[in-house]
Formats: structure tokens, C-alpha cells, sequence
């Protein structure tokens, strides 16, 4: 049964964060490759084991304009999507948190 890991996408200057669906770690890397065209990429495993159970907060995205770019301690914004677009000389922190 497919399980949900998290992968850090290492493309060139582009940094990307994904949740794959895979029975084991080697399995979600190749399906993050082949679904992205990212043959050259390095990409890591940054769970110790399946993360089905996490829901994703967005605690800084320095593009936006203050005082939205950083959240107080507790009020991190629920993130949507699959996928987080970081914008040049910018910075994205998201932290997860047990559903």
C-alpha cells in the first residue's frame, strides 16, 4: 500500500518540497523524477518514515509584505497545494504539524 513521503527537490537554483505516494523511499525518488522530468536533480528523503498523517503550515515566506511574511509563534498559516513556488531572494519556511 502507497504511503506518503516527504521529499527536498534539489534542481539547479530551484529548492522544492513534495509529499509522493510510494510503497518505499527509492520508490517515491523515482516517482518524484519521472512525474518532474528531473533526471539531474538531487533529491532527498527528509521523513524518518511515512508522513500520511501531517498537515503543512507556512511559518515565513519572506516575498510577501510585512507584516504577512512571518507569523507569530502558533499562527502559521495552513499551506495548500502540493508544491511551494519559492520567489528569488526569498525565503519559505514550512513546518509540519500532526493531523
Amino acid at each position: 500500500m502507497p504511503i506518503g513521503w516527504k521529499l527536498c527537490v534539489l534542481c539547479g537554483a530551484r529548492v522544492e518540497y513534495f509529499v509522493a505516494q510510494a510503497p518505499d523511499r527509492q520508490a517515491a525518488i523515482a516517482a518524484v523524477r519521472r512525474r518532474r522530468g528531473m533526471t539531474d536533480a538531487t533529491i532527498f528523503v527528509t521523513s524518518d518514515g511515512p508522513c500520511d498523517d501531517l498537515t503543512w503550515l507556512v511559518f515565513a515566506d519572506t516575498s510577501k509584505a510585512s507584516p504577512d511574511d512571518i507569523a507569530e509563534p502558533g499562527q502559521a498559516r495552513p499551506f495548500e497545494g502540493e508544491r511551494c513556488t519559492v520567489e528569488g531572494r526569498s525565503i519559505v519556511i514550512l513546518e509540519s504539524q500532526d493531523s
